[in-house]
């Protein structure tokens, strides 16, 4: 075994008493998407003054000539309400059983959720509406409205982006959506870990509580975590099938218009349409590529249709290449990411009440590294191409280089987010060694376990948010090149801006000529003082925070509670920095147009880059 890795057992016992309990949450920590998306499906009876329908049922009474992203999309936000409203409502039924008329906190608490409760009802009440607006003359009975429970797509999606190409022009947007699609399952996957660790956490606080070595704020805690993590879960899951939604419609495009057709493209098990059927004529579409449903999940016991006969050349199973989920840096002299730690709970409920072990590796450490928050360029992942604002305004004349420039900025601050997550999760790891080993050593198992459960839901919530912002580079990438063929330089390249934003005090010229009465520039040169010092406020907060990281992740006294809640703390203060370091120079950005367009006279490319960056890069 290496000399510097060790491998520390923990006979986490968590008392007798409460083994039965933690035997239960073994299931938990195994919840994957389809179990997850089982639990949090809406009600299956629709309350009164509804009637239940499916997304075909929406297809149908949609208008062919209107956008049909818009309806699909509604109707997904109405079943994540109804799904909300059903958590909601089952969540009351759990906090009364801690006897909330004798306690103040749990009867807020109560209280709270049952006023999420309400306002989830009125978002699927208001979403419903909005799909009969949708819908017109052709809507649904003027008696009801419409309860959307049909569950969105959650499988593997094979969008067969190459074999499209193959018999008809793709553009750019649609193979940037073929990659976000692939993305997104991974992101679902992320996502549904996190939640599947929260609900394990909650149970594990929950038995802990009974057994009276725990609190109710800590109960109350993890059911806010359950909750945060459900969000993110279902976040995914909304913009996968917007995804799948814009992807279809273009797939579909000149093609003429058959609910019955397209909504197996949409679903995983699409429900056929009841009643409303009948009501238009739709001739069949000429089978394409798409049409050949080339979506998969689990097995043939797993529910869905069968899989459909594929054209000779199509491969149903061939999965596209997964994208590299520990983001690993590109260059080898950084170190690479620390792969996830091999901790394994084995809980057993027999006469013996077997204690839960965990097994982790860990590399002991001294002092914690200092975080290199904002590096861009050593993440940019393979057949990216590294481009400098000076490059990437080359192809623009003096009239759209502030626009070129904000899409390049808004390109940089996605990347820039990658990095700080990327670095949060480098931070967790070792936040995670140093506390997991200080708690062992004290002989601790019971807070070593419950440390191990927390840090796990929120290293995969981070693993979910570095996916959801590969998502959004991949937009802003389509941006920069779409901007490109519009100046008549087209690219398909994905674009990795590198120039750092320009985070030193700026010297705005007061009295310029022209500009004495102007009534933006005045505003903006106010505007750039200001947020100078907004950003520098957070920078000198986010240090502060690592200073608080490092002092209680050494500490013997520390909860690891506390250290947990700082480690997030210091996550939103870089990502906020990125935020703020954004708009102030689009604000720099704006006021030299501004100056430009006063002057009457154009900024040759090497002094309008060095009037907006200090580092030409």
């Amino acid at each position: 075994m290496n000399s510097n890795c060790k491998i520390i057992v923990v006979l986490s016992l968590l008392f007798a008493m409460v083994a039965p309990g933690l035997a239960n949450a073994q299931t938990s920590s195994k919840l994957n998407t389809p179990a997850l998306m089982e639990q949090y499906r809406p009600f299956a009876d629709y309350p009164e003054g509804y009637q239940a329908v499916g997304l075909t049922d929406i297809l149908y009474r949609s208008c062919p000539a209107r956008d049909l992203e818009q309806p699909i999309n509604v109707y997904w936000k109405a079943v994540k309400a109804a799904s909300d409203w059903k958590f909601f409502r089952q969540r009351v039924e759990k906090i009364n059983r801690f006897d909330p008329q004798n306690n103040a906190v749990v009867k807020l608490f109560l209280q709270k959720t049952e006023d999420k409760a309400a306002m989830a009802h009125l978002k699927m009440r208001r979403f419903a509406i909005e799909l009969n607006a949708i819908a017109g003359d052709c809507g649904f009975s003027p008696s009801s409205l419409p309860y959307c429970n049909e569950l969105p797509h959650f499988g593997d999606y094979h969008t067969n982006i190459d074999k499209i190409a193959q018999v008809r022009s793709v553009s750019g947007e649609m193979r940037m959506l073929a990659k976000r699609i692939d993305l997104g399952y991974e992101q679902i996957k992320a996502s549904a870990a996190a939640l599947a660790a929260a609900i394990y956490y909650l149970e594990a606080q929950t038995e802990l509580y009974r057994a009276g070595n725990s609190t109710i704020t800590d109960v109350i805690n993890a059911f806010e975590q359950e909750e945060s993590t459900r969000e993110t879960f279902w976040k995914a899951i909304l913009s996968y099938n917007q995804d799948i939604a814009r992807y279809v419609v273009w797939t579909q495009a000149g093609q003429t218009y058959n609910p019955k057709q397209l909504a197996p493209l949409l679903l995983l098990n699409p429900r056929p349409a009841t009643v409303f059927e009948t009501t238009q004529n739709n001739a069949p579409n000429s089978k394409s590529l798409l049409d050949q449903r080339p979506d998969t999940y689990g097995n043939s016991n797993s529910g869905s249709t069968p899989d459909p006969t594929y054209p000779a050349d199509v491969n149903p199973s061939g999965a596209a290449p997964q994208p590299d989920t520990q983001l690993q840096p590109s260059d080898p002299n950084i170190n690479p990411l620390p792969t996830e730690p091999s901790y394994t709970p084995i809980i057993q409920n027999d006469s013996l009440r077997t204690p839960k072990i965990y097994q982790v590796a860990y590399t002991p450490s001294g002092e914690l590294t200092t975080p290199n928050w904002f590096d861009v360029s050593v993440y940019k992942p393979a057949g990216a191409i590294a481009v400098t604002l000076k490059e990437y305004l080359s192809s623009f004349s003096p009239m759209y280089y502030q626009q070129a420039t904000n899409q390049y900025w808004r390109a940089s601050a996605q990347c820039q987010k990658l990095a700080v997550i990327i670095t949060a999760r480098r931070r967790a790891e070792e936040v995670q060694q140093k506390v997991f080993a200080r708690l062992s050593d004290q002989g601790n198992s019971a807070q070593s376990s419950l440390f191990l459960l927390a840090m796990n839901v929120w290293k995969q919530t981070l693993a979910a948010e570095a996916i959801e912002t590969q998502k959004a580079i991949l937009k802003e990438q389509f941006g920069l090149n779409q901007l490109l063929s519009m100046a008549g330089a087209y690219s398909s390249q994905e674009l990795w801006p590198i120039t750092p934003f320009h985070t030193e005090s700026y010297q705005v010229i007061e009295n310029v000529p022209g500009l004495e009465n102007d009534l933006t520039v005045k505003p903006l040169a106010g505007s750039i003082n200001q947020e100078f010092s907004l950003m520098n406020q957070t920078r000198s907060a986010l240090e502060q925070a690592s200073a608080v990281v490092e002092r209680d992740a050494a500490s013997n006294s520390a909860s690891f509670k506390d250290v947990i809640t700082e480690l997030q703390t210091e996550f939103y203060f870089a990502t906020a920095f990125v935020n703020q370091t954004a708009e102030y120079n689009f604000s720099i950005g704006n006021y030299v147009q501004r100056w430009m367009y006063a002057r009457k006279s154009p900024l040759s490319l090497d002094d309008f880059c060095q009037s907006i960056v200090s580092r030409m890069r």
